[in-house]
């Protein structure tokens, strides 16, 4: 007599469950073949061995491999893509407006499809640039003389990488008007119908939700263009942020309250769901198709159709499911943020709940506290999942997360089909649309009021560091084996649930650990901006905060530091224009300006740092601030009480002490307005970005630097060259952001000094 043999774990998962194995797979190729710098080349011969090996072994492993590398060839090779487009080049770029990514009076960014240069198809989409300001439409065709240039990658740990960014876009080059835009006609077709209906819908919204229009807009149409910063900020810290995005939260409410109604009306199962459908693909198409919307349209569509066909429902298999309709197109998709919070949110809704709830007892609640801990046990296995997400790519996490989002996620999945209801039935009864709007409206009043009061609680915002490999790959272990595909008992899966926070400690504590101490100067690559970050024995603070999207604040995520004050040299875009997304992430307790500050158009700046509560500190030539027990930070302009015609002369000149090593931070301070005596210091950030009504001789002889760095995107060939001989004369080393990237000076209180670049 023979004894059953009972199969495996691992056999048993990939015997019922190939198609979740396989993305498991494939996603692991995408992501190598996107963050490792290898040629795909290399990728496409180990693809080729393993099919070799599949031809001589005949085993079906080899095919999961080689999933692996087909991704990651895949990824790599469009990655490369971009190297070889034809950058620096000037030539006559036509194309059909796709998207408008940006449009001012000063700037336009516009996304081009079917682009050609000189005639010739560029198999390519292009970003396009164009300054002083441009009025155009989607679907517009363009004409223009242009220069290319390719878009650069990461200059900074956690650093933006703006090429990748554009690649998961289909966009592989940019370029820089040099003429007029010349409209050539328009395509029309989908996109002007969506972006007509979106409009009608928008002002529909406006004339609807008078009080709540703005939040009304983020929920059903994604539009958060409306919404003031400091609002933004409260819902990122109060973690309901994704309440504002349309996610798979908005799209199963809506397709689930939809079915419902339909059913309640009478109809059956399998026509309620063959109208649902369609309506909620619609809507998809509407609002853009997000990633997350598109995931949440699927795992629907699949969950019905099992329900209607008679099939067992299961949910990983779905979710692989849309993962391959999602990523085939596009394998760069795996790096997206919005899909990564989609898919890993679901996965540990599907992992950890059914533990959380076994451990909670939900099954034995009932009424109010079954529904109550049912909602909490959701919302933290959510967290649990994108933790490693959040973490790395946001570096905050939010405390009152789980109490905000048990309150405000029943009231928006209540909300969000009244907000439909009611602009579906202002149109029938326009004159009751404010009766009809009274109760949506008076929910999205309660969702903001949530997001406020806990945003200003004490405590609100939790600084973490993104998660290291090694803490990822443990984390991910954890998550195998307390799923609850695993056979290990129930109270080692308890345990190692305890075990994810406790990851996360560990991640913080390794990580501050390894910063460096005493003083250290980073200097971002922050464009044709400045931005420094200067760690003084632990404390943190910012000189300058760049423009919107300053890649010193992705530095400071990334390692999960706060911030002890912000110094902001004078009021010019291009130092003080990144302080809105730096709110957005951390609290500044103390905000340090020039003397002079609002005479020269910085009164907004003033304001609304006073309505967060920010400390205001005025700085003019002889104070000094204390940054740590042993480092100092001296001002040597502006002089208090002088007028400065340039705002460039209004910039705080300050000399930063640490034993017998210091710097000196310039700002944009001109020749003419710079001090007669200057301090020896080891290192000398130039004025100016390496302009040459800046960083006079007398400056470089005075201050004697052994190394001065320059910041500045474009090359060092562009940078003056009179300069440039100026401080080959003074026998100092150059340094620049726009060739190396981010550069971190260590200043030792003996006065020595060492200099590393990222690139």
């Amino acid at each position: 007599m023979t004894a059953d043999v009972k199969p495996n774990m691992l056999v048993r998962f990939i015997t019922r469950r190939p198609l979740a194995l396989m993305a498991i797979c494939y996603a692991s190729g995408a992501a190598l073949g996107c963050l490792c710098d290898l040629s795909a080349y290399i990728w496409g011969i180990c693809l080729s061995l393993f099919a070799i090996l599949f031809l001589i072994k005949k085993r079906a492993i080899y095919i999961f491999i080689a999933l692996v590398f087909v991704a990651s060839c895949t990824s790599a090779a469009l990655l490369e893509r971009s190297a070889a487009m034809p950058a620096d080049v000037e030539a006559t770029i036509t194309g059909v407006v796709r998207e408008i990514n940006e449009q001012s009076h000063t700037r336009t960014v516009v996304t081009l499809t079917d682009a050609a240069m000189d005639g010739s198809d560029t198999g390519s989409g292009i970003r396009l640039y164009i300054y002083g300001g441009a009025q155009l439409s989607v679907a517009d065709e363009i004409r223009l003389d242009a220069k290319t240039w390719l878009p650069r990658t990461r200059t900074s740990p956690g650093g933006f990488d703006f090429r990748k960014y554009l690649a998961r876009h289909g966009v592989w080059l940019c370029a820089t008007a040099r003429s007029e835009v010349e409209i050539t006609g328009n395509s029309g077709g989908t996109e002007v119908f969506l972006n007509s209906l979106r409009e009608k819908i928008g002002a529909r919204i406006d004339a609807v939700f008078t009080k709540n229009a703005v939040l009304a807009r983020a929920l059903i149409l994604g539009d958060k263009s409306g919404l003031p910063d400091e609002v933004r900020t409260q819902f990122s810290v109060s973690g309901i942020a994704h309440l504002l995005a349309i996610s798979g939260l908005h799209i199963s409410c809506l397709a689930f309250a939809m079915a419902w109604l339909l059913r309640a009306m009478g109809m059956k199962r399998f026509v309620a769901f063959a109208v649902t459908a369609p309506v909620i693909a619609a809507y998809v198409v509407l609002i853009g198709a997000p990633s997350s919307a598109l995931r949440a349209l699927i795992m629907f569509c699949t969950m019905e159709a099992a329900r209607v066909f008679g099939r067992k429902y299961d949910s990983l298999t779905s979710i692989a499911f849309a993962f391959f309709i999602l990523i085939a197109p596009n394998p760069l998709m795996i790096i997206d943020t919005g899909f990564i919070l989609s898919f890993t949110a679901v996965i540990g809704i599907i992992v950890f709940n059914p533990l959380l709830r076994e451990v909670l007892k939900v099954s034995e609640k009932k009424g109010i506290a079954k529904a109550v801990i049912n909602m909490a046990c959701i919302t933290v296995a959510a967290q649990l999942g994108t933790l490693p997400a959040t973490s790395t790519m946001f570096g905050t996490l939010a405390p009152y997360s789980i109490i905000t989002n048990i309150l405000a996620i029943p009231l928006c999945t209540t909300g969000l089909p009244l907000i439909a209801a009611a602009l579906i039935l202002s149109g029938l009864f326009p004159q009751a649309s404010g009766v009809i709007a009274a109760v949506p409206d008076f929910l999205l009043d309660i969702i903001g009021s949530i997001a406020e009061i806990s945003s200003a609680l004490p405590f609100a915002r939790a600084y973490v560091p993104a998660w290291p490999m090694w803490a990822i790959l443990v984390f991910i272990a954890i998550l195998i084996l307390v799923s609850p595909y695993s056979a290990i008992a129930g109270h080692v899966k308890r345990w190692l649930l305890l075990s994810v926070p406790a990851l996360l400690i560990v991640c913080v504590i390794v990580v501050r650990a390894t910063l460096p101490g005493g003083l250290t100067i980073v200097f971002s690559d922050a464009g044709a901006a400045d931005s420094a970050i200067v760690r003084a024995e632990g404390k943190t603070y910012f000189i300058d905060v760049g423009k919107d999207g300053c890649s010193s604040i992705d530095y400071l995520s990334h390692t999960g530091q706060g911030v002890d004050g912000v110094f902001i040299t004078h009021p010019h875009d291009d130092h003080m224009g990144g302080l809105e997304d730096l709110y957005a992430v951390r609290d500044i307790p103390v905000l340090y300006l020039p003397v002079g500050w609002e005479e020269h158009g910085g009164e907004d700046v003033v304001e609304s740092a006073r309505k967060r509560g920010t400390e205001i500190v005025y700085l003019s030539a002889g104070d000094e601030v204390e940054l740590s027990e042993n480092i100092s930070l001296s001002v040597l302009n502006p002089e208090s009480g002088e007028e400065y015609s340039d705002t460039n002369g209004l910039s705080l000149l300050m000399q930063i002490s640490y034993g017998d090593g210091s710097a000196l931070m310039t700002g944009d301070l001109p020749i003419k307005y710079e001090p007669d005596e200057f301090p020896k210091c080891q290192l000398l950030k130039a004025a100016h970005h390496g302009s040459s009504n800046g960083t006079s001789k007398a400056m470089l002889e005075g201050v004697s630097p052994e190394a001065v760095v320059i910041t500045d995107s474009a090359t060092l060939d562009s940078v003056s060259k009179k300069l440039i001989e100026r401080i080959r004369a003074a026998g100092a080393d150059i340094y620049h952001t726009g060739e190396m990237g981010m550069i971190t000076a260590t200043i030792h209180p003996d006065g020595t000094l060492h200099m590393e670049s990222y690139l």
